[in-house]
C-alpha cells in the first residue's frame, strides 16, 4: 500500500502494508519489522535535515490506535505525532519540512509548522473530507493539493481555502508535481471506469488533458532521467519516455494489481512496485543514452565526526561515515567511562555514504544516563572509530 525511499542520499526502503511496516537496508533482498507499526501503514515521509533518520508514517484503519507516528531514529521506534481517524497520506516541504500535511480518508487535511508537534486542521471549503493523496509544491510550502473521490482541489494559502480545480465523480488515487515545472502536475485516476488514467495540468490545476488512459490507474512517477511509469491495479506498470509512446515493463511482475510506485534516488533507472504480493523492483536499461556509470566505491573507511550539541542535555546528532562499494554490516554503540556498553544505536547493514544518527541520553532500557563523559565506537568489518560526548543533566 505504500512504499517509501529517502530523498536525495543513500538509505533503506520502506514498505506499508495492511499488517504493518517494513524496511530493508539491502534494495528489498531482506526485510525487518518495523516495531510499533502493526497497524495498516499507507504513507511515509522523510525529514532529510537529519540525514532522512526522522521518519513519519500514516498508520491504522479505523482503531484508536490510527494516527501520523513519527520516528528520530530511521524507524527503530516509534512515538505517535497525531492521532487520525483513516490516515491516508504525507506531504513534507522539502525546504522546510516542518511543515507537514496529513491526509485521513475520512477526516480531511491536518498541518503542522512544528515538525509534528502541534497540528492544527486546515479543511475550509475541503467539501470531499475524503481524502487519499497529497502533493505539495517543492518551492511554495502554502501550494498543496488534495486527491478526493470528487477530484483535485488546491490551495493557495496553505490549507487555509480550498478550490475544486478539477471536478471528477471518480478516485483521485495519486498525485505528482512535476519535479522540473511546479506549474504543472498529473493525476491518476482509478475508479474502475472509462475515464481512468493519467491527466496533466500545466497551468497549476486550472486546465487538465489526458495523456493515458488506463483502467485503475494508482501510481506515477518521474524519474531524474524524465522517464515516466504508469501504474494500474489490474495492468500493472507501464514505461514511457515522452509521455506520448506507452510500453508495459511487466516482464517478471508475477503480480500485476499494483499499488504503489517509488524510485531510487541514487540509481534513477530503479524503480519499485508495491502490489498485492509484496514489493518488485525493476532496473530501466532503456532509461538515458548511454548507460550510466557505475558508482564510483566511497573511499574504504569508517570515521565518526563530532556530535552536536556537545555537551548536549536531551538529545545529541552523531554523524559518522562508511565507506565501500556496497552495504555492510555496521555498529555504532555507547560506552561508559569503564568501558561498559551502555546503548546500541545501530547494528545492521548500512549503505556507504555519510550518515546521521541520534542518541537520547538513554540506555538499552530506555533510562536516564547520569551525566558524564560517554563514549561512542563505530565498528565496521575491521575498521573502528571512537567519540567523546559529554552528557550534562
Amino acid at each position: 500500500m505504500a512504499i517509501g525511499t529517502y530523498p536525495e542520499i543513500s538509505g533503506p526502503i520502506f514498505a506499508g502494508t495492511e499488517r504493518g511496516g517494513y524496511r530493508s537496508f539491502n534494495e528489498g533482498e531482506e526485510w525487518d519489522t518495523l516495531e510499533c507499526l502493526g497497524l495498516p501503514v499507507y504513507g511515509f515521509g522523510f525529514d532529510p535535515r537529519f540525514d532522512c533518520i526522522v521518519v513519519y508514517g500514516a498508520c491504522g484503519h479505523g482503531s484508536r490506535s490510527d494516527g501520523i507516528y513519527k520516528s528520530t531514529n530511521g524507524g527503530d521506534n516509534w512515538r505517535v505525532s497525531l492521532w487520525l481517524f483513516y490516515p491516508s497520506c504525507l506531504a513534507i516541504y522539502p525546504r522546510n519540512p516542518s511543515f507537514i500535511y496529513a491526509g485521513s480518508f475520512i477526516e480531511g487535511v491536518a498541518k503542522t509548522t512544528q515538525a509534528g508537534t502541534s497540528w492544527s486542521w486546515v479543511n475550509q471549503n475541503l467539501t470531499d473530507s475524503s481524502v487519499w493523496c497529497l502533493a505539495i509544491s517543492p518551492q511554495d510550502s502554502n501550494l498543496i493539493y488534495a486527491g478526493t473521490p470528487s477530484g483535485v482541489y488546491r490551495s493557495d494559502n496553505g490549507g487555509k481555502d480550498w478550490n475544486l480545480c478539477l471536478g471528477s465523480p471518480i478516485n483521485v488515487t495519486s498525485l505528482l508535481i512535476d519535479p522540473d515545472t511546479t506549474n504543472i502536475i498529473y493525476a491518476t485516476m482509478g475508479a474502475g471506469s472509462y475515464s481512468d488514467g493519467l491527466y496533466k495540468s500545466r497551468d497549476r490545476g486550472e486546465n487538465w488533458t489526458v495523456i493515458e488512459w488506463m483502467l485503475k490507474a494508482s501510481s506515477f512517477q518521474i524519474s531524474s532521467l524524465r522517464v515516466m511509469y504508469l501504474a494500474s491495479l489490474e495492468w500493472g506498470v507501464a514505461r514511457s519516455p515522452d509521455g506520448k509512446s506507452w510500453t508495459f515493463i511487466n516482464d517478471g511482475l508475477s503480480n500485476t494489481n499494483v499499488h504503489c510506485l517509488a524510485l531510487d534516488y541514487q540509481d534513477p533507472r530503479l524503480i519499485y512496485a508495491g502490489t498485492d504480493q509484496g514489493v518488485w523492483s525493476y532496473t530501466d536499461t532503456l532509461a538515458g543514452v548511454t548507460q550510466p556509470p557505475a558508482p564510483h566505491p566511497y573511499p574504504n573507511r569508517c570515521e565518526l565526526f563530532a556530535n552536536y550539541p556537545n555537551p548536549f542535555n536531551s538529545y545529541t546528532q552523531i554523524p559518522y561515515y562508511l565507506g565501500g562499494s556496497h552495504p555492510r554490516r555496521t555498529e555504532i554503540s555507547i560506552f561508559n567511562i569503564f568501558g561498559g556498553k551502555v546503548r546500541t544505536l545501530l547494528d545492521r547493514n548500512q549503505r556507504p555514504g555519510r550518515h546521521t544518527i541520534l542518541w537520547d541520553g538513554k540506555d538499552e532500557e530506555g533510562h536516564d544516563l547520569p551525566s558524564g563523559i560517554y563514549l561512542c565506537q563505530m565498528r565496521s568489518k575491521k575498521l573502528t572509530s571512537t567519540g567523546k560526548l559529554v552528557l550534562i543533566r
